[in-house]
């Protein structure tokens, strides 16, 4: 059987999508799984017939970066924007390490579809 893997930036069960992609799939005979990250505030809800491994996310942010007010960019250093885009780097790189530890544990997949990735 073919299996598919549902890789999600935020709760899987929230994007109506993810739940539609599954659902399709499993109509059509592919095994799904999910691996996604919880930021703080997520609800985290099963989704019948797919086992989920969730990552956490200690920062209670978007693990990819999330946006910032205009004004608050305007009026920093250009010091400090640089500092703020090191920071969120640094946080999307420690949320891909483990994303890709998590994935490791997972059963071998042949199809990845990843929803929404900011890369």
């Amino acid at each position: 059987m073919t299996r598919l893997l549902l890789l999600a930036s935020r709760e899987l069960s929230q994007d109506v999508r993810v739940r539609r992609q599954a659902v399709a799939a499993q109509r059509v005979g592919l095994e799904v799984s999910g691996l996604c990250v919880v930021v703080p505030g997520d609800t985290p809800t099963a989704l019948a017939g797919v086992p989920t491994t969730r990552v956490g996310n200690s920062t209670g942010r978007s693990p990819v970066g999330g946006a910032s007010s205009a004004l608050r960019r305007r009026r920093s250093s250009r010091l400090l924007r640089e500092l703020r885009g090191l920071y969120r780097l640094a946080r999307a790189v420690r949320t891909t390490i483990r994303l890709d530890r998590a994935a490791r544990r997972l059963p071998r997949v042949d199809i990845i579809h990843a929803n929404d990735w900011q890369t």
